[in-house]
This record gives structure tokens, C-alpha cells and sequence, in this order.
């Protein structure tokens, strides 16, 4: 029922990440993608995550990251970087040009009943 590809496996990761001054770990399950076929929410956006699913994405994220942080652990000048679960949504392409949010503090934070006195 898991859309999980095999990935390839390092049997021995302490002897892989010794020649490395950085390892950048991106590597997991696609959380984008649905176990039903045809999905008729797929064209939405909308993708189902079912109980399998779910452990699929969570095996394929704590397995690895752990076997690599035990081997990065054993060479502490090699710098370590995880992501994932990255998504984009909506439809439309907003490149380098597009414009910014103002999240200041000031523009965001409603102090007019808080800070005043009666």
C-alpha cells in the first residue's frame, strides 16, 4: 500500500562520512503523493495520507537521519544539515520578483488594548 521507493542502502555509514566535511540529508518518503489511484482529489491538491502512508513517511525520515547522526556522530568536524517535508502551495509561480510580506512586530501586533491605561 506504500508508494516507498527503495532507496539505497549504506551498510556502513561511519567509514562513508569520515571524508566528508558536510553531509546534507534531504532524503524521505514523497508527502505529496497519495496511496489511492486514480486519487480524484489529486487534481485539487488534496492527497489522502492513510495510517500506512504516514508510518511510510515517518520511517523514511527517523531511520536514516538517525543511522547518519550516529555516523556524523563519531566525526565531530563533519557539519550535519536535515530538511524535509518542503511543500509549495497554490497553483501560481511567484519567482524572485515577487513581492515580500511586512511580519514586523509593529505591523502584526495589536496593542491597543493591552498596553494602555484605563
Amino acid at each position: 500500500d506504500s508508494t516507498t521507493r527503495d532507496l539505497p542502502i549504506i551498510e556502513n555509514e561511519e567509514e562513508v562520512v569520515k571524508s566528508m566535511n558536510a553531509l546534507i540529508h534531504l532524503a524521505g518518503e514523497n508527502i505529496g503523493t497519495s496511496t489511492f489511484l486514480p486519487d480524484p482529489l489529486s487534481k485539487l491538491g488534496i492527497r489522502a495520507w492513510t495510517p500506512s502512508k504516514k508510518q511510510a513517511i515517518l520511517q523514511s525520515r527517523t531511520g536514516p537521519t538517525r543511522a547518519l547522526a550516529q555516523a556524523i556522530s563519531s566525526n565531530s568536524d563533519t557539519t550535519y544539515l536535515v530538511a524535509s517535508g518542503i511543500s509549495i502551495y497554490g497553483t501560481d509561480f511567484i519567482g524572485p520578483q515577487a513581492p515580500t510580506a511586512d511580519e514586523s512586530w509593529d505591523n502584526n501586533n495589536d496593542n491597543s488594548s493591552d498596553d494602555k491605561e484605563e
